[in-house]
């Protein structure tokens, strides 16, 4: 794994540092406090994480007190309770582990066994990359791609779990009749703030979005004949930037 940076935006030199000798899977990037970090699969399957500072990049890929089973998928970083979090599927059974410094060291956190749907079930395994968002004033959620497509989330404070395609009605269709979204085709990308969002592919190839309308669930399409997942960001003066 391989890192490319320039000192400053009109330097046109750029340096190369060697993050890690064998990742496996593309990495995700998390700034957090104006350090950068790095999360990855490396090459004998532990959920990888490496942090810059100082002019030198650090990682704990092998660190011997991570507790979680080999990751069995792409990684994803987020921040909380002051604490940087990679969370992968990993283990045979598909199961999303949440990975954090701990007083132990390094902790892991089984979601898919501690979380449960309203009807006390845990959420079904996890395929493809996760995605992570937090809304205003609450607790980041979990988005992933479930075994047979269905989008979920897990609320990371209480771990309660949501299937959102399940519960999602079509905008702007009085007669959306039995909710239900497309099924996804590959990872879901995700927006938090005050409008959170969640985008996905379909397998028919349409972009589709989640989102809460005063307390409604609903989805839409917004574009078609996508070849890949999107990514969605925010920026100012403009609502939200889909891509």
């Amino acid at each position: 794994l391989h890192a490319l940076r320039r000192t400053t935006s009109g330097d046109a030199t750029w340096s190369h540092d060697t993050v890690a000798a064998h990742a496996v899977d593309d990495p995700a990037l998390l700034i957090d406090g104006g350090q950068a970090h790095a999360v990855f699969r490396d090459g004998l399957d532990l959920q990888g994480h490496a942090a810059y500072s100082a002019g030198a990049w650090t990682n704990d890929v092998t660190d011997p007190l991570q507790q979680a089973p080999e990751a069995s998928g792409a990684l994803a970083a987020y921040s909380f309770s002051g604490a940087v979090h990679r969370v992968s599927r990993a283990g045979s059974d598909g199961h999303l582990y949440d990975i954090f410094p701990s007083s132990t060291g390094v902790s892991a956190l089984d979601l898919t066994a501690g979380a449960h749907d309203g009807g006390g079930n845990v959420p079904p395994a996890a395929t493809y990359r996760p995605a992570v968002y937090a809304p205003n004033g609450l607790a980041p959620r979990i988005a992933f791609r479930a075994l047979r497509g269905a989008i979920w989330i897990i609320e990371r404070d209480t771990l309660n779990a949501r299937n959102l395609a399940a519960q999602a009605v079509k905008a702007d269709d009085p007669d959306a009749g039995t909710p239900g979204a497309p099924t996804a085709a590959g990872s879901p990308t995700a927006l938090g703030g005050d409008g959170s969002r969640i985008f996905y592919r379909s397998v028919d190839g349409l972009i589709i979005e989640i989102f809460n309308d005063g307390g409604t669930v609903k989805w839409r399409e917004i574009w078609a004949n996508a070849a890949a997942d999107p990514v969605a960001i925010t920026h100012a003066g403009c609502a939200g930037r889909r891509a």
